[in-house]
């Protein structure tokens, strides 16, 4: 951790290999990237802008990363993900 979006296999989860998506990194568009091919769960790690955690920082948006990413894939028209913060 924190994952390299390199090594994460969008095709498999777009050809059904995967039904769900975790996520520890600290890039928005990785998690909704992955609920646009297919994902129809995505989990991610968030903390609160206002109070940052040092032990989160390297795996987790932020509060206002968490909304950017879901703003942007409920605006797509292939998106179907239910979201879920842990």
């Amino acid at each position: 951790y924190p994952q390299d979006p390199a090594d994460i296999d969008f095709e498999g989860i777009a050809r059904g290999h995967w039904d769900g998506f975790s996520y520890h990194g600290t890039d928005w568009t990785v998690p909704a990237k992955a609920a646009v091919v297919g994902a129809s769960l995505v989990e991610c790690h968030f903390q609160l802008d206002d109070e940052p955690s040092t032990l989160e920082q390297e795996v987790s948006l932020t509060a206002s990363e968490f909304k950017q990413m879901v703003d942007h894939t409920r605006g797509s028209a292939n998106a179907s993900a239910f979201w879920w913060a842990f």
